[in-house]
């Protein structure tokens, strides 16, 4: 499940296969109705789409140096965060933060949906066991666009600064031209079977980065899809039951501060690492994480805290900057006793 750019929807990807939006409800009311929605007519992604079956590409809004146009223009121009709609004080005096209902509810799947992605125009990637990828808009009825792959895609992400490129993860990665339908760059994995768990672009887009099954995080330019090194995830406990790793997160666009990865691991641990030079900063360990298979963890939208939750009904929050103490040091990783808020004790959260 992810919420939208803007925090007024949230999308959850079902095991049916169907892909439900809800809105947040703020102030006693939910959040715009699809039909109420901003269209996307002055998207540059709409305008590919429209532009996308046609014979010659030299009218498309896509060119073959668009990618590196917004890589490079990323790179030089400030990173300007996503407003905040959503007041915290109104979400917290409501019982229920989401609507009753879903106000959209999309079919297209014929498997498991693993994975969904929005981009900063409220446009939704679903990734799904079928072996596709789905484009969807929450003011359409209809699905978008289909990109097809040879295996079950377990996840997908926009590019952080061009929504008309996406990223996408089985057997290979992929970078997708949404325009053009097709696969723009593509690269095999070294090792055919250690599928690929997620994908990430770096904050400033200038990586893409694959987390494979067997603990491997490997970074590639996204500029062709060079190869650039790997990280390897080990396990803290001896026997570490399913994969190594379970999902990766990079900070947000428009978030202060050095850049970071977030890795959640099978051996119930959360790392946290400086995308510079592929350091470990902290790893972090809940208490009650005894099965070795906490959910995903993700940065908050500044990139200032970290959230997981665990297999006890409980969700977890750390200071994503290491907290030095008296001496000037760090603390040892895994040492700091996150916040955590119980379900159970203190009611529906």
């Amino acid at each position: 499940m992810r919420f939208s750019k803007d925090g007024r929807y949230l999308a959850t990807g079902e095991f049916d296969g169907l892909l439900r939006i809800w809105d947040v409800v703020v102030d006693g009311s939910a959040g715009a109705s699809p039909t109420s929605l901003p269209e996307y007519s002055g998207s540059p992604l709409r305008s590919a789409l429209r532009h996308a079956g046609k014979s010659s590409t030299s009218d498309s809004l896509f060119s073959k140096t668009s990618l590196m146009h917004s890589l490079g223009a990323a790179s030089r121009s400030a990173k300007t965060p996503v407003p905040d709609s959503s007041p915290t004080k109104s979400l917290l005096q409501n019982e229920s933060i989401l609507s009753h209902y879903p106000s959209r509810t999309f079919a297209g799947h014929s498997g498991p949906i693993l994975d969904v992605a929005w981009s900063r125009r409220l446009f939704l990637l679903s990734a799904s066991t079928d072996r596709t990828v789905r484009l969807w808009h929450p003011s359409r009825n209809e699905c978008l666009a289909v990109f097809m792959h040879k295996d079950s895609v377990s996840s997908v992400k926009f590019h952080p600064f061009d929504e008309r490129y996406f990223l996408s993860g089985d057997s290979r990665l992929r970078l997708w031209s949404i325009a053009e339908k097709k696969v723009d760059q593509w690269v095999d994995v070294p090792g055919a079977l250690p599928p690929i768990i997620g994908v990430a672009f770096s904050r400033d887009a200038t990586f893409s980065i694959a987390a494979t099954a067997d603990g491997k995080l490997l970074f590639y330019e996204t500029n062709q899809l060079r190869y650039n090194t790997t990280v390897e995830i080990r396990a803290a406990a001896r026997t570490v039951k399913g994969p190594r790793i379970l999902g990766v997160e990079t900070m947000p666009a428009g978030s202060a501060g050095d850049d970071k990865l977030l890795v959640s691991a099978g051996d119930g641990t959360v790392r946290l690492f400086n995308m510079r030079d592929k350091s470990l900063i902290r790893a972090f360990r809940g208490p009650d994480f005894r099965s070795g298979f906490p959910f995903k963890a993700t940065f908050s939208d500044d990139g200032k805290y970290i959230i997981c939750g665990g297999d006890n009904r409980r969700v977890y929050v750390w200071n994503a900057n290491p907290i030095e103490s008296r001496t000037g040091r760090a603390p040892r990783a895994g040492s700091r006793r996150p916040a955590t808020a119980d379900r159970s004790e203190r009611g529906r959260t």
